[in-house]
């Protein structure tokens, strides 16, 4: 699915209310607007506008991030209530705060009030200069609650971690590595996955550079000595060789990962400073993995992009990430040393490249952190044994072998066991939590120690979901419009970021139309098939329309089938099928047209030969002849009528040179009223 850039909506008008925790206004995935003379809108640039209140390792709050076009304007914020709102709409309400300006870049964290979680709201950027005001608008941005399964992220910052990011100019030029490296390091509420990285273009308005970030498990720190178990932390190695950054320059992070986080920040230029190489413990001859970590000169921390060879004969191990790490295959017993290059010479230069002796450490478990490989919401069918570990690691974040957790699941609020069971960490540090799928449908609690560590818990809601459709009866006018909702919920909790197929079949067109041709609405495309993915909310939309046409006839029997499907290899990674489906029927009206059929023929010595002429609209629609007999109709012989609305049939005529009459009838179907042309007579 299409990432990191302005999402555009698949209907072209409002739905309605949501059936699960919560009152909400629904619109389709992502609809914004464009930007106004004086401002654009940058973040809540996820695809689905989706927002979430959940701590994600910096705050709670929404970043709002607006680039000012027009320098004489004042930029603020607001909110509607009504999703889909315009620019002249009433109820826009003012967000609190004053924007922080940083060059024309404009910020705000907005914590939504409570009221306002559990639904979609439309948010816009205010411009108002001398001119006018003008505005760029997000619609449909869905607000996940904080115990929602929605994961929230931040780019670039932490609550205890330097303010500015740094950037590496590398000068190895030999190798084609003359890049400007920013080492890009962040949180999440998630414990795996994939996180998005770019930077915004104020040029061209667009976000630059993207590059993936894999989520590993982590706390998430609230205060010195305080930590929310149950999050992630990801690096990565940015190039923003294209913005042409200088030190103290100001520039706009971007991350995805369910929801977004831009962050407005300062960069700074990086010198290598110092490297420390740490290699693991073990016998004589036997594998070992050595962590190298290069550090700036100043307070911006890690490098990323530096070029690390080994001292012993200036072979090279690679250029380390976002973390300013590489991490290199060792044997114990005959560890190298290394040295950062900071020049384009390979060889090691006394006094300019920058060494460090390798330290050797017993490698012992420092850490046990839950990865929820199928979120903290889950369907029963998307789990599979494995989906829930603890991550052993040691104090280099290196998995950890053999190691043991102490751990106990069980519903939560229920009374927890008196006992505790072990699991052992595999090669990769993983210890596996068994869970039985077939438990309870709710919430679960999953207390976990390190032997001699106090617990640590986490939780996540697991059941059999359910697929819910409105409205009941889709219902609109011939040539109108149906607005559709699938809503995926378990346990009375949205699934979000799950990939939803919608397969429109179509009904019947009603005389005087012709062929069914109402399609689901993409864009500005029609479509019998559409894959989507549920918001924050759990909600899929579509809307069906019947497009306009003369003459209008009804169109009845449509059918809107959804299906859940595995999930995609993006953002969260989520396992598995729900394996949910739901359909309901559309009708564009229900009057079925009149139409009338003419009845011509000749008399051609032993047989007549007749003659239907109707309207192109009773294609395939059923006559039937008659001949009149003592004032009563005989049946002769029903036929089909062609392409046109025709058809001809030859009879024999038994009366000599005497007169017979005739009389036809269109026969009465799902599409058409029964009627009768006038009487026709034949010598």
């Amino acid at each position: 699915m299409p990432r990191l850039e302005l999402s555009r909506g698949l209907a072209l008008s409002a739905i309605s209310a949501l059936a699960v925790t919560g009152v909400a206004t629904i619109l389709p995935a992502g609809t914004a607007s464009a930007a106004g003379p004086g401002v654009v809108f940058v973040s809540l640039f996820n695809e689905g506008n989706g927002a979430s209140a959940r701590y994600d390792g910096y705050d709670s709050s929404v970043a709002l991030v607006a680039q000012r076009l027009d320098p004489a304007a004042a930029i603020a914020f607001e909110y509607n209530l009504d999703p889909t709102a315009g620019d002249s709409s009433s109820g826009w309400t003012a967000i609190a705060g004053a924007p922080s300006m940083v060059g024309e870049l404009a910020t705000l964290g907005w914590t939504p009030d409570p009221a306002l979680t559990g639904r979609q709201v439309a948010v816009r950027a205010v411009a108002s200069a001398a001119g006018g005001t003008t505005y760029s608008t997000q619609h449909g941005v869905a607000i996940a609650r904080a115990e929602w399964g929605t994961e929230a992220v931040t780019a670039g910052r932490a609550a205890f971690a330097p303010s500015t990011v740094g950037f590496f100019q590398q000068p190895y030029a030999d190798s084609g590595r003359t890049a400007t490296r920013a080492a890009v390091q962040g949180l999440t509420s998630a414990t795996g996955g994939t996180a998005q990285v770019a930077w915004w273009d104020p040029a061209s308005q667009s976000l630059r550079g993207r590059v993936d970030a894999a989520v590993r498990p982590t706390e998430l720190k609230v205060s010195p000595g305080t930590s929310i178990p149950g999050g992630g932390a990801y690096s990565a190695d940015l190039d923003i060789t294209a913005f042409g950054a200088a030190d103290g320059d100001v520039i706009a992070l971007a991350v995805e990962l369910d929801t977004d986080d831009v962050n407005v920040t300062q960069l700074a230029a990086q010198t290598v400073g110092s490297i420390s190489a740490n290699a693991q413990d073990v016998p004589a001859g036997q594998p070992s993995r050595v962590v190298i970590e290069v550090f700036d000169s100043g307070p911006a921390g890690s490098i990323a992009g530096a070029e690390v060879r080994r001292m012993s004969d200036g072979s090279l191990v690679g250029y380390t990430d976002g973390d300013g790490r590489v991490v290199d295959s060792a044997t114990g017993g005959s560890v190298s040393d290394y040295y950062v290059n900071t020049t384009d010479a390979d060889a090691y230069e006394a006094g300019t490249d920058v060494t460090s002796t390798t330290q050797v450490y017993t490698a012992t478990a420092s850490s046990a952190d839950p990865e929820l490989r199928d979120g903290r919401v889950f369907d029963d069918d998307e789990y599979a044994a494995g989906d829930i570990v603890l991550q052993v690691s040691d104090d280099f974040r290196l998995p950890v072998a053999g190691a043991d957790v102490e751990y106990r699941l069980y519903p939560t609020g229920s009374t927890p066991p008196a006992g505790y069971q072990t699991a052992t960490s595999d090669a990769q540090g993983r210890a596996l939590i068994p869970f039985a799928p077939q438990g309870p449908d709710g919430s679960y609690t999953l207390d976990y120690h390190l032997p001699s560590e106090s617990d640590q818990s986490v939780t996540f809601t697991a059941g059999d979901a359910g697929l819910a459709m409105t409205p009941a009866n889709a219902e609109a006018a011939p040539g109108g419009q149906v607005a559709v909702t699938g809503t995926l919920s378990v346990a009375g909790t949205p699934l979000s970021n799950r990939r939803v197929a919608a397969a429109y079949t179509r009904g019947i067109e009603l005389v005087p139309g012709t062929t069914a041709d109402a399609a689901l609405a993409d864009g500005a495309a029609r479509v019998l098939s559409l894959t989507s993915s549920t918001d924050p909310l759990g909600v899929v939309a579509y809307v069906v329309d019947d497009p306009a046409e003369k003459p209008q006839g009804a169109e009845t029997g449509g059918k809107l089938g959804l299906s859940t499907l595995a999930a995609a290899g993006a953002g969260v990674s989520l396992g598995g099928n729900p394996a949910e489906t739901a359909s309901l029927a559309t009708t564009f009206g229900s009057q079925k047209g009149k139409a009338k059929v003419k009845l011509k023929g000749s008399s051609a010595g032993a047989k007549d030969k007749l003659v239907v002429k109707g309207p192109d609209s009773v294609l395939g629609e059923r006559v039937k002849f008659f001949r009149v007999v003592g004032g009563k109709l005989k049946s002769i012989k029903a036929k089909k009528l062609n392409k046109k609305g025709d058809t001809v049939l030859k009879v024999g005529d038994a009366n000599g040179d005497a007169v017979t009459t005739y009389v036809v009838k269109l026969l009465p179907s799902d599409r058409v009223q029964g009627s009768k042309s006038k009487k026709l007579k034949l010598d």
